[in-house]
């Protein structure tokens, strides 16, 4: 499967590229979330029971890491009828000062959750923005077929998919990438290393990723080679002019290659319409 740049794809709407295959049979459904940035607009999906429960559980995430949560009230969100709250970040000490208000919108389109955060100066984005498009995934991609009303360089993607104690995150960057697999690497491996001056990067082999794509492998670990903090097995791509990454870690043990694989080899490219 792959996916192949069409006429006016680059002018939109956008629609996501990555998905995720069922596992195998007993190793249990994990839990899978797409992630959308684009015009100032945070997009999540994600499957829910129900909406109230999904911000009861939402609200005491964001109080335990420090945000303040205001109380809902009914607004639209991307075409869907859904309730909205003001959240800010709470000062903490004498150096870090209280984050800018933000509104968080919240509706439930079938099995999932439409969760949009945007500045509470921008909070029209999420009505004025136009309708967010859902359809039924096709076998046997598991996650749903999102559109946007956006061009495609603009939005930036992200799937995360956790199982037991290990999680996978892959990511596509936004805009056409014009470089190859290689100076894709060599530019994300400078970003990384520039933000995580601890990140110690291991062996660098050729590999294939999201059904077969070539692509290159290294190994991270995090703390320095001394100080052990935590492990990841990371693939980077090119793929139809869009740079594309996947991360696997464990969430609370350190995992092997054979357990990331095992989650990486979830990850498939969504074939075009």
């Amino acid at each position: 499967m792959g996916h192949q740049p069409e006429p006016g794809d680059r002018a939109g709407p956008f629609r996501n590229v990555l998905g995720a295959v069922p596992p195998q049979a007993g190793r249990g459904q994990p839990d899978i979330s797409l992630r959308f940035n684009v015009q100032g607009l945070n997009i999540v999906l994600q499957p829910a029971s129900g909406l109230q429960a999904y911000m009861d559980l939402t609200r005491k995430r964001l109080k335990r890491k420090g945000w303040s949560v205001g109380e809902p009230y009914q607004t639209g969100v991307l075409g869907f009828d859904g309730r909205a709250r003001l959240i800010k970040r709470k000062k903490k000490g004498f150096r870090r000062p209280a984050g800018l208000p933000e509104v968080q919108s919240y509706a439930m389109v079938g099995p999932y959750a439409l969760t949009v955060t945007v500045p509470q100066a921008r909070a029209d984005l999420a009505t004025s923005f136009g309708s967010l498009r859902i359809d039924p995934a096709p076998s046997p991609i598991v996650t749903p077929l999102v559109q946007l009303p956006a061009p495609v360089s603009s939005v930036e993607e992200k799937l995360t998919i956790t199982r037991g104690s290990a999680r996978l995150t892959s990511l596509v960057v936004r805009g056409p990438v014009a470089m190859s697999t290689e100076q894709f690497v060599a530019a994300s491996l400078g970003i990384m290393q520039r933000e995580m001056p601890n990140l110690v990067v291991g062996d660098y082999q050729p590999d294939v990723f999201l059904g077969g794509w070539p692509c290159v492998r290294q190994t991270f670990v995090h703390g320095g080679a001394q100080s052990l903090v935590r492990s990841e097995f990371w693939w980077a791509g090119v793929v139809a002019e869009r740079g594309i990454q996947v991360s696997v870690s464990g969430t609370k043990s350190i995992i092997d290659q054979h357990e990331a694989r095992e989650l990486q080899s979830l990850v498939a490219l969504i074939p075009p319409a």
